[in-house]
């Protein structure tokens, strides 16, 4: 028997707030959207980021409080950053919110650091699925980029990258099985510190 594990947003169940008003959960989504959605040919500047904003405004991907949620200062910083200018360098090869699902031995989420039930079989395999938020997707290598929002300052960041870096390596074993190529890069972009962290 498999058994199934759905991966969820923590906290992002239905959450009442006023006008205007976004929880901290609200606007990690707001941020996220935008990334998915942004044209990569309009990510030179703040102008152009906050134009794309409007434009996703106008076209319902996102709310008015979602577009005054946004750092368009800290988006515009990763899109100049050495990181941002690789991926508009390959924007043909950028894939977001790329869903999966895949099948885990115990010996691998072991691996990976996960937290097993120690009352399940050991020959027991787990189905988890996830959204990936950009791959880079080339003919004989893969790169990942997750965004975090949290509000991390610069002396959390390398506890914080730790914290997730298990979630990094089952996105890169379960894409390198889809795509059938290795992932030779992985990054944590944190918006909040504007800080990219390699895993």
């Amino acid at each position: 028997e498999i058994a199934e594990v759905l991966e969820k947003i923590p906290g992002a169940a239905d959450v009442k707030v006023e006008a205007d008003k976004l929880s901290p959960v609200e606007i990690g989504t707001a941020h996220h959207a935008f990334q998915q959605f942004v044209s990569l040919e309009c990510v030179g500047n703040g102008v152009e980021l906050r134009e794309e904003a409007a434009r996703m405004l106008r076209q319902g991907f996102l709310s008015e409080a979602e577009v005054k949620a946004l750092d368009v200062e800290a988006l515009a910083e990763f899109w100049r950053s050495e990181l941002g200018l690789a991926l508009r360098a390959n924007a043909r090869s950028v894939h977001r919110e790329i869903p999966f699902t895949a099948r885990f031995s115990m010996r691998e989420l072991l691996e990976f650091g996960f937290e097993i039930d120690p009352a399940l079989p050991p020959d027991e395999f787990i189905v988890l699925q996830g959204v990936v938020d950009v791959a880079v997707i080339l003919p004989q290598e893969i790169w990942l980029v997750d965004f975090k929002t949290d509000q991390v300052s610069p002396a959390e960041l390398a506890e914080k990258a730790r914290h997730h870096q298990p979630q990094l390596a089952l996105y890169d074993r379960a894409l390198s099985r889809i795509y059938n190529r290795p992932v030779t890069n992985r990054w944590l972009h944190f918006l909040a510190p504007r800080r990219t962290v390699p895993v």
